[in-house]
């Protein structure tokens, strides 16, 4: 759009701009000029979308699945619950990176927002 469609869309006279009337009903209809501010995350937010992720749900199930299997053949042995316990420390790293990524990102937003 160019400059004489916004002031006509705005009632809005180049020469003696607007008036206060104007401006309240540009408001109304429009919306305030301002920045939109948004909430931090939590800590557990950052967690949580990971671990929504279908495929960490599924390693988290067969972590589980492969340390009972483990225990249960070993009778109890430590031993034989080391595959299960490997695929869940891959997990909790996977999920710690992502969140911190996450993190990340969202701290540069808010650099951003600032100026």
């Amino acid at each position: 759009m160019d400059n004489v469609n916004y002031l006509t869309q705005l009632s809005t006279d180049p020469e003696k701009g607007l008036t206060n009337e104007q401006v309240k009903v540009n408001r109304l209809k429009f919306g305030a000029n301002e920045r939109m501010v948004f909430e931090s995350k939590t800590c557990w937010e950052f967690l949580e979308e990971p671990l929504g992720d279908t495929m960490i749900q599924i390693l988290l199930v067969a972590a589980v699945v492969a340390l009972i299997i483990g225990l249960i053949e070993k009778h109890g042995d430590i031993a034989g619950a080391l595959e299960g316990i490997a695929i869940m420390f891959a997990v909790a790293i996977v999920v710690l990176v992502s969140a911190a990524n996450d993190w990340s990102k969202e701290q540069e937003f808010r650099k951003l927002q600032e100026v």
